[in-house]
């Protein structure tokens, strides 16, 4: 991912770059060389070095398409993404955004083990009325992506007997290689660690209108505060609101 644009763009390169050295301020990872390195893949499994590397290449797109004359009329971001869309509305600087996505990949890397993730072709609704059908209480909707795509996470052990009981409604399911339950309960414990983590964090009023993906909504830039990134990583992504 980015290695056609890390060579062929200096735009992006020289961004990538840049962001680079402030996530390393804060200990995060060397996302240029993750990047063009043949263990990528192996290394980008690890959800503290994942994170950092997508807000980077983000972040450096974002940059590369305004370098083309492209401006946002309005920003989303998915999950991790949000922080990249925080930052590129300016309501986050690059040296906050940047302690952020690599706390964040820190405290969620620490959070229990034992938890899976599966994409259903089917409305959350929908899929929230199959799980509670078949009593299955530790498996969550932690994603609304599309009208008929879902995200769904919990126990590993049970995620199994979710996906026979969607899949028998005529869903098509689909594992994600996952080893966290993202956007659920089972990141409890993480929630007041990260906004300790980045207490000093002061957003500004939105420069572009962002929307939520915790709310669905257009929120205010001063909303986006260190209470609303503890709570985003637990609550389901509103990509596609109901």
């Amino acid at each position: 991912m980015g290695r056609e644009l890390l060579a062929s763009e200096p735009d992006f390169a020289e961004s990538m770059t840049q962001i680079e050295s402030v996530l390393m301020e804060h200990g995060g990872p060397r996302v240029v060389s993750i990047l063009t390195s043949d263990r990528a893949a192996n290394l980008l499994a690890e959800t503290r070095v994942a994170q950092p590397t997508l807000f980077a290449y983000e972040v450096a797109l974002a940059r590369l398409w305004r370098s083309w004359g492209v401006e946002p009329a309005a920003v989303v971001g998915h999950s991790v993404g949000e922080i990249a869309a925080a930052y590129v509305a300016g309501i986050l600087t690059l040296d906050d955004a940047a302690r952020l996505a690599v706390r964040r990949g820190e405290l969620m890397e620490e959070a229990p083990a034992g938890g899976a993730m599966a994409q259903i072709a089917l409305p959350a609704d929908e899929v929230r009325a199959v799980l509670a059908e078949a009593a299955i209480h530790d498996v969550y909707v932690a994603a609304q992506n599309g009208p008929r795509a879902t995200a769904i996470a919990g126990s590993a052990t049970r995620l199994p007997i979710a996906l026979a009981a969607l899949a028998a409604r005529g869903a098509v399911v689909k594992e994600v290689p996952v080893r966290y339950a993202f956007h659920t309960p089972s990141l409890d414990g993480v929630v007041g660690r990260l906004a300790d983590a980045v207490s000093g964090l002061v957003p500004a009023a939105a420069r572009i209108p962002i929307v939520s993906t915790r709310s669905g909504r257009l929120e205010p830039g001063e909303s986006f505060d260190a209470v609303y990134w503890s709570r985003q990583l637990r609550d389901p992504v509103q990509f596609d609101p109901p």
